[in-house]
């Protein structure tokens, strides 16, 4: 299976651990639902081919170290608690074209290192968080995506 979409069920409890083993899977959408759930580090494990992640209300506990396998060009993470850091793995996603982080509990500065990994982004969505500073790398940035990103 490549492809899984499981929004706007109505799904109420945990997701399957076996979402996991799903090592050919390259979409996975889990949002819109009732879900109680933390994903952990254990349950992407073998999600190496993943391009696309889009979550919502759903808890990411992984370790400020942790280096996914999978390279993602979309990833909607919004109403996602995985604050109040911005996430690190996020360095490992060169290949990134849509970044939504909105209402995802970040209380942070957007690190320096963003600026490495945002050339091929064509959405950025940070909204509803706390976001800290204003940094002007940014506002280049969201200028670039304003005015060649949108045309």
């Amino acid at each position: 299976m490549e492809s899984l979409f499981l929004g706007g069920n109505g799904l109420n409890g945990s997701l399957p651990n076996c979402i996991g083993q799903l090592s050919q899977l390259k979409e996975l959408g889990v949002y819109s639902n009732q879900l109680s759930v933390t994903l952990s580090e254990q349950q992407f494990w073998k999600l190496s081919n993943l391009e696309s992640l889009e979550l919502n209300n759903i808890r990411l506990n992984v370790s400020s170290n942790w280096v996914p396998h999978f390279k993602l060009r979309f990833l909607y993470m919004d109403s996602c608690h995985i604050g109040p850091a911005f996430p690190a793995w996020l360095q490992s996603q060169k290949n990134l074209q849509y970044l939504s982080l909105s209402n995802a509990s970040i209380s942070s500065s957007i690190p320096n290192w963003f600026w490495n990994i945002s050339s091929n982004l064509e959405l950025l969505i940070l909204s509803h968080n706390q976001l800290q500073g204003f940094n002007s790398r940014l506002y280049w940035k969201l200028l670039q995506l304003t005015i060649f990103g949108f045309e």
